[in-house]
């Protein structure tokens, strides 16, 4: 009954059910569970029955073991193969063991197994890499069993095992030991850490981080080669309490990254009264070398230590039953023959009177064995660009060689000349390396003060870390004075041209365009001042040419009338001047003439011609004519009258006028003169 409704419930409604005409029909819900009961029973039944005849067949069980199951690439792995008969009945048949290529085993056999027998074989196969990539080893078991109808067959049956391709494996083993295990204060201790890589790849990004008392920074060692083992110490001081180690070592094995642990160990503080130290004679030498090895002993305390043991990781033991007593000092020695490059390390443990144990250690000592294939033999060749320097000082050029002549590299090589370092330049620089069989070469001027021989050195270190020293050859530099040169003809060399642009503006100051004009303006008025002299002189000379011919016309009409008889005729007159039958002829023509004519011939017009006369004279001489009128002027206020004529001489060689005579004696010197 719904407690809201008030209905009663059917505790067993009837199911649906479907009819062939598709509507539904009720069936009880019992029936259906009663029906499935009985199913489940007999399923039950038949598996109980199925597994009794399968425990009667007598199946039996395999178990593969198998050495390894992670590999690095093909390889052997050790195989156990154990069969045994579980049943409670023997085999009806033997059985036969197959490995992964189904080929039978033949020392397994063919064992037939008895109720609870069993038969086990072990071997070796060969992983390959289709097998790794598969992931699976399987071998394979023939066995006999009797069917449901009696008869028996034979079976086969796989049984499988997984492995892994882990691909290259590194795989780090890591040992530590601390040296003294007990310290005094301000003793050194020695954390030694040794590994060694035992699988099948490289390490790789190697790391020791140690705690923090022994060292704060964690030790990158790099890459550890299969195969291969290294050691890193830390070096720590001991204090006034007691210190824990314990480390973690990481590193790389493909794109894994792996670690070690290291257990934590004490080292522990103490007041320990012995003291140890350990020397060596030299840093080492050739294999077969002898060392001188000095440990020496010292007891601050008061009680002696005996049962002294001093062992080292390289040479076990090294003495044993030594005594050290109380405030003395005792010295051991030991010869080491050299076999190979060792780090000793000597630990020192003894007892007191008491009973006390008492342990110390020294520091490292480190030797090298020097391997005669890995010795530097290194060249030195120097040149020079000149043997003669003609001033002091000079200057020349060497040219330098340094070859490395051995079979390993030759590190921090410098070079000197005189003491003085001339290769690297920079003096902080720790050197080149030359590799076998290669050759440094370099050139440095040197200041020649005096002539004389020169030599450069090269420098390197051994393998025990000392240095080493190549001299070169020496180079000889002599000193001359200088000669005389002849003067060689110079080599005129035409100068490239150069382009430049035109100047768009003139440069020269206004000042000098007004000086260069002034000076045009000067040369031109110079030059037309020279022209208008030019000229003048032109002329000039004219002039004076035309005045000497009218001079010496003159000159000859004077000559003409000198002496001459102004009254008589002019045929008479002519006659002086006239050659002889000219004359004659002259005369004859007047004889012949009539008698009137003849008389006014005679008769000279005495003014016309002195008038002719002043008036050539005026001509030639103005000057002088001007002269004489100035002289002969009235004065300006007298009225001017009219001169008379004065008559001509009766002598024909006087001039009618005195002063016109005088004037033209004057004249007539004056032109015979020039």
């Amino acid at each position: 009954m719904y407690p809201h409704t008030g209905h009663v419930i059917d505790p067993e409604p009837a199911p649906q059910a479907w009819k062939e005409d598709g509507r539904h029909t009720c069936r009880p819900i019992t029936v259906m569970k009663q029906k499935f009961l009985v199913c489940l029973t007999l399923m039950l039944l038949v598996l109980a029955l199925c597994g009794g005849a399968l425990a009667e067949a007598a199946i039996p069980e395999v178990n593969v073991v198998l050495s390894e199951k992670r590999f690095n690439g093909p390889g052997p792995v050790d195989v156990t193969i154990t069969v045994t008969n579980a049943s409670a009945v023997d085999m009806p048949g033997p059985c036969a063991l197959y490995n992964p290529d189904r080929a039978r085993i033949v020392d397994f056999g063919t064992p037939t197994l008895a109720a609870g027998q069993s038969a086990t074989w072990n071997g070796t196969w060969q992983v390959s890499q289709e097998q790794l990539t598969e992931g699976k080893l399987t071998f394979y078991l023939a066995y006999h069993i009797t069917g449901e109808d009696g008869v028996v067959i034979q079976k086969q049956q796989p049984y499988s095992v997984g492995i892994v391709d882990a691909g290259a494996e590194a795989k780090l083993e890591v040992t530590r030991s601390i040296t003294p295990t007990t310290a005094r204060n301000g003793q050194k201790v020695y954390v030694l850490y040794t590994i060694t890589n035992t699988g099948n790849a490289p390490a790789e990004n190697v790391t020791i981080q140690e705690s923090s008392a022994v060292a704060s920074d964690k030790a990158s060692l790099g890459t550890v080669q299969p195969g291969e083992t290294i050691t890193h110490t830390f070096t720590v001081t001991m204090k006034k309490k007691s210190i824990s180690s314990h480390a973690t070592v990481t590193y790389k094995s493909g794109t894994e990254n792996q670690n070690v642990k290291v257990e934590e160990a004490t080292i522990k503080y103490g007041d320990v009264k012995l003291t140890a130290t350990l020397a060596a004679d030299k840093k080492g030498g050739m294999a077969g070398d002898v060392v001188k090895l000095t440990l020496t002993l010292k007891n601050t305390g008061k009680n002696d230590i005996g049962n002294i043991t001093v062992t080292d990781p390289v040479l076990g033991t090294v003495f044993t039953g030594e005594t050290a007593p109380a405030g003395e000092t005792v010295t051991l020695e030991k010869e080491l023959t050299i076999t190979g490059t060792a780090d000793l390390i000597f630990t020192v443990t003894g007892s007191t009177e008491s009973g006390s144990e008492i342990q110390t250690a020294t520091e490292y000592v480190h030797l090298i064995a020097v391997d005669p294939a890995k010795e530097v033999t290194l060249t030195v060749v120097a040149e020079a660009d000149r043997s003669t320097i003609y001033t002091k000082p000079g200057i020349v050029k060497f040219t330098v060689h340094v070859t490395n002549t051995s079979a390993t590299a030759a590190t921090g090589v410098t070079v000197t000349a005189s003491g003085v370092k001339v290769y690297p330049y920079n003096t902080s620089s720790a050197g080149a390396t030359i590799n076998p069989g290669e050759t440094l070469t370099f050139v440095r001027d040197v200041q020649v003060d005096y002539p004389g021989t020169f030599r450069f050195d090269a420098h390197t270190t051994d393998q025990l870390g000392d240095t080493l020293t190549f001299e070169g050859n020496g180079v000889v530099v002599r000193y001359a004075p200088p000669t005389a040169t002849p003067t060689m003809a110079p080599i005129a060399t035409p100068a490239v041209p150069v382009t430049e642009p035109v100047p768009q503006h003139d440069s020269l100051p206004a000042e000098y365009d007004q000086a260069e004009s002034a000076l045009d303006i000067g040369f031109y008025a110079l030059l037309g001042l020279a022209g208008v002299c030019l000229a003048l002189i032109l002329v000039g000379l004219i002039g004076r040419s035309i005045a000497s011919g009218k001079s010496r016309d003159a000159a000859d009409t004077l000559e003409r009338v000198q002496g001459n008889d102004y009254a008589q005729s002019v045929s008479r007159r002519r006659r002086h001047y006239m050659p002889e039958s000219e004359a004659d002829d002259d005369d004859k023509a007047a004889d012949d003439a009539p008698a009137d004519d003849k008389a006014d011939s005679d008769v000279i017009d005495t003014e016309t011609l002195s008038n002719n006369m002043q008036e050539s004279m005026n001509e030639l001489y103005p000057e002088a004519t001007h002269t004489e009128e100035a002289d002969d002027a009235p004065a300006a206020d007298a009225p001017e009258a009219d001169a008379p004529v004065s008559e001509p001489s009766a002598d024909p060689d006087v001039p009618a006028d005195d002063a016109s005579e005088g004037t033209y004696r004057r004249r007539r010197r004056s032109a015979q003169d020039e």
